[in-house]
């Protein structure tokens, strides 16, 4: 991981938590929306970094291989696999544990749901929206903010509240809550950088 801002902060994988978020969407009458899996690393000095983003109509079966193809393809740095776990979803998390079971998914992965805890979809995308904002976000080549009408996750968040798609974007706002639960390790030595990422003064970990 690296970004342009930040060039002398310490931003190796190693040091950070990274998780994928998944929003599933897969009944008849949701033919229109995504479901969406998304992969991001939270580092100590606080930058986040989207690496990998899949939004499209995916049916149930289809699912597990999809979830399993993105897991393994993360699993040396992947903590954790985190759908949302809301009604019919449950089953679906219930099928990647079989599978996690079985082999096909990554044993070193925590499943892990995550409840929308009574927030809507749009009061979740909000909250999430300070980190974009402070520029605490950077993505991988290929994730360029896209709009139109097939907007990606940087697409949707940046028409939020108007954008007429916004099943990514509410992927996105799981990360949060993921990290919450997952949260980065900070007991190395920490530094004190400056705006500029200039190493100010190191302090012993906490």
């Amino acid at each position: 991981c690296q970004c342009e801002a930040h060039r002398k902060h310490r931003h190796h994988m190693r040091f950070g938590v990274t998780v994928a978020v998944s929003d599933p969407a897969y009944t008849k009458e949701k033919r229109g929306c995504e479901t969406s899996i998304l992969v991001g690393t939270l580092l100590p000095c606080g930058c986040r970094f989207l690496h990998e983003e899949i939004g499209r109509h995916i049916e149930p079966y289809e699912y597990q291989d999809v979830a399993s193809d993105v897991a393994n393809r993360w699993k040396t740095w992947l903590t954790a696999f985190c759908p949302e776990d809301e009604a019919l979803q449950l089953a679906l998390k219930q099928w990647l544990e079989e599978r996690q079971r079985t082999g096909k998914f990554p044993i070193n992965v925590t499943i892990h749901g995550i409840k929308s805890r009574n927030r809507t979809k749009d009061s979740r995308i909000e909250n999430a929206q300070p980190a974009v904002n402070a520029g605490f976000w950077h993505y991988a080549p290929g994730l360029e903010k896209r709009l139109g009408e097939q907007p990606n996750t940087l697409g949707q968040l940046y028409q939020w509240p108007f954008s007429r798609k916004r099943d990514r974007a509410d992927a996105f706002a799981y990360f949060e809550d993921a990290w919450t639960d997952f949260p980065v390790e900070r007991d190395y030595e920490r530094e004190v950088l400056n705006p500029d990422g200039d190493v100010l003064e190191r302090l012993p970990g906490r």
